[in-house]
């Protein structure tokens, strides 16, 4: 029940703040549904404070990888985007942004960019450092070359893009999709992965791969001359849909998930990686 000074006829935003004197505790976790019936906004469970991201990660789309694996997609929502006006510069922190055509070879940049598009956009030669990737989907763009050091990336897609010579040093990686894009040359370095790494249809020549590889899959992946020599956590990396014809460093690999066919087309590369002589 209100107290007897709030038992008056008043507005929305005095009702409030009557409620949260007379009833402190119950109103920090009852005034975000108040609000709404209020007309007040959006609020979150925090003590009633508007908090628009909260409002709209309700909305949050699965990628679905297999029967078993799902994964969190972007959250950008292309009615709310507006182009983007500025050039790559320093300390950016660009939110909703629709990045299309933008022509930024060589540039060098840092900062945050949030729920953001980028299209058919040449990033080749960039330097982005640090920098932290969120909600941000890239298609049909050139990052050959490009260098993303101490990066974040979190619910971020890489589809239908260059990535030649890609130097990608991730501090932290959760829900990363990269598909139908060439890769060769590249370096990924994960520092660490707390949620799934996906690679799909994607080519791999002589790529280099270090760090945590733990929440990796790879389908429809090749590897020719690529480098896992450095990995220092594969235990749970999905093989099982990629071919592993001519990788390096496979005794870096402990602990991945192949078939037994795999096994079967390797057991030669493999016995060469343990230190036996062929005869």
């Amino acid at each position: 029940m209100f107290c007897t000074n709030a038992s008056r006829s008043v507005s929305g935003p005095r009702l409030l703040h009557l409620m949260r004197r007379c009833h402190p505790v119950r109103t920090r976790l009852r005034s975000w549904r108040a609000a709404r019936l209020l007309g007040l906004g959006p609020h979150c469970r925090r003590g009633g404070v508007a908090c628009r991201g909260r409002a709209r990660r309700t909305r949050v789309k699965f990628r679905k990888i297999d029967e078993k694996l799902s994964m969190r997609r972007p959250l950008v929502e292309d009615e709310r985007l507006r182009p983007l006006e500025d050039d790559l510069d320093f300390d950016v922190e660009w939110s909703e942004l629709l990045i299309e055509g933008a022509d930024w070879t060589g540039a060098h940049g840092d900062g945050s960019l949030e729920s953001s598009a980028v299209r058919n956009s040449d990033l080749s030669g960039a330097v982005l450092s640090p920098f932290e990737v969120v909600d941000v989907v890239v298609d049909h763009s050139v990052l050959s070359n490009a260098r993303w050091e101490e990066a974040t990336a979190r619910r971020v897609e890489i589809t239908e893009s260059q990535l030649v010579g890609w130097q990608a040093q991730f501090s932290l990686v959760q829900d990363l999709y990269v598909a139908d894009s060439r890769a060769d040359f590249a370096g990924i370095s994960i520092g660490t992965a707390k949620g799934p790494v996906v690679f799909e249809r994607c080519r791999f020549t002589n790529a280099t791969f270090l760090g945590d590889f733990s929440k990796a899959v790879f389908i429809e992946c090749s590897f020719p001359g690529a480098d896992f020599s450095r990995v220092s956590n594969a235990k749970g990396c999905d093989f099982r849909r990629a071919e592993l014809g001519g990788i390096t460093g496979l005794m870096s690999l402990k602990g991945a998930l192949i078939t037994a066919d795999q096994a079967v087309e390797i057991a030669g590369e493999l016995a060469v990686a343990a230190g036996f002589k062929l005869a």
